[in-house]
């Protein structure tokens, strides 16, 4: 019995030390609306699901003496939405994308017919939030990967979105200084990654190689589903940020089997020499990673992976002379400064290897 409680106490203490902290953010949606009959009188007991296409999880309600529904908590997706009543002819839309934080609250007219008549939409107006007064602005998966980005940095195409402006880039977060929305104070803007906080840079001048940082902030771009900004009139969820929030969503596994790879390089072979050289600086960048999800079991459970990486190695023309002296500037020295310190330091500095 004692080492069951102690078995207990250690396993409570571990989840307490690794948890993190979590924002309010939301990382879901929200779809509602009505039911009518052409008259306009609501009606209730219609079954209705959202079948999630990725997946095939299916969400099923049905509506309200008030003939209204409300799905909360929808995983971001894309989405089939049905509905079925006796007496009216089923109506179905195909394709409908949910995204992170999103209220979609719309009317549904049913037409009078058998349930074996279908109505099939496959097309319409942009989804529009008339739920609540926050100005949402988002970029899918499409433009993520089809937008030019510098190193295939997700920061370099932020400011496509109305209000977001880049600062001075002094690569201390994602927030801060690096951006700001709606004119206001890098610290008026909060940045999350799945819910979670994602302020902080990604890599340090401390840590990583040779006093560079670390160029793949906050997640890799093969990883990122949706980058979505909220600002405006925001709900009480975002109220650490005066200015807004901006929550980048991550892929996730789906039914069908789906992966990327990719390589990029530059060098010194694709590049003009600098006009003081006599050649060309060796200088090579790769960044390279790939990407891979599917099904675990068919319809239940799901994973997805993804690297990036990159490797630099870079020469650097020093543009003052003196750090490399000349073998005559070395005799002067020697010969007007004789002391074992004036060769020892002679003998930390490289040759000149350009005239």
């Amino acid at each position: 019995m004692r080492l069951n409680i102690a078995s207990i106490v250690l396993v409570t203490l571990v989840v307490v030390a690794t948890a993190i902290l979590s924002f309010g953010q939301r990382t879901d949606a929200t779809f509602a609306g009505v039911v009518t009959d052409p008259s306009g009188a609501v009606l209730p007991g219609a079954e209705i699901q959202l079948i999630n296409e990725r997946t095939a999880a299916v969400l099923q309600q049905v509506s309200s003496e008030t003939g209204e529904f409300v799905f909360n908590f929808v995983p971001v997706s894309t989405y089939t939405f049905k509905i079925v009543m006796p007496g009216f002819r089923s109506y179905e839309n195909r394709g409908i994308p949910l995204g992170a934080a999103q209220n979609v609250r719309r009317t549904y007219v049913l037409e009078v017919g058998a349930v074996t008549d279908s109505v099939t939409v496959t097309g319409e107006a942009p989804l529009v939030n008339t739920v609540s007064p926050e100005q949402r602005m988002s970029l899918e998966t499409v433009e993520v990967h089809n937008l030019p980005m510098i190193n295939r940095n997700i920061t370099n195409i932020l400011d496509v979105n109305s209000g977001l402006t880049r600062g001075e880039a002094n690569f201390t977060g994602m927030a801060g200084t690096r951006f700001r929305l709606n004119g206001l104070g890098g610290s008026s803007m909060n940045v999350t990654a799945n819910g979670t906080d994602a302020n902080g840079n990604a890599g340090s001048m401390v840590i990583s190689g040779y006093g560079q940082y670390n160029k793949i902030e906050v997640m890799s771009a093969e990883a990122i589903a949706e980058v979505q900004i909220v600002k405006g009139v925001i709900p009480a969820e975002y109220g650490s940020a005066m200015a807004g929030t901006m929550s980048v969503i991550s892929k996730s596994g789906t039914n069908q089997w789906h992966g990327s790879i990719f390589h990029r390089y530059e060098g010194s072979v694709l590049s003009a020499r600098q006009p003081f050289l006599a050649h060309e600086a060796n200088s090579v960048w790769n960044q390279f990673g790939g990407s891979l999800g599917g099904p675990n079991l068919r319809d239940k459970l799901f994973f997805f992976v993804a690297y990036e990486g990159y490797r630099q190695r870079t020469t650097i023309a020093l543009p003052n002379a003196a750090s490399v002296p000349t073998q005559r500037f070395r005799d002067i020295m020697m010969t007007s400064l004789r002391f074992p310190e004036t060769k020892l330091f002679l003998d930390h500095l490289p040759l000149p290897n350009q005239p």
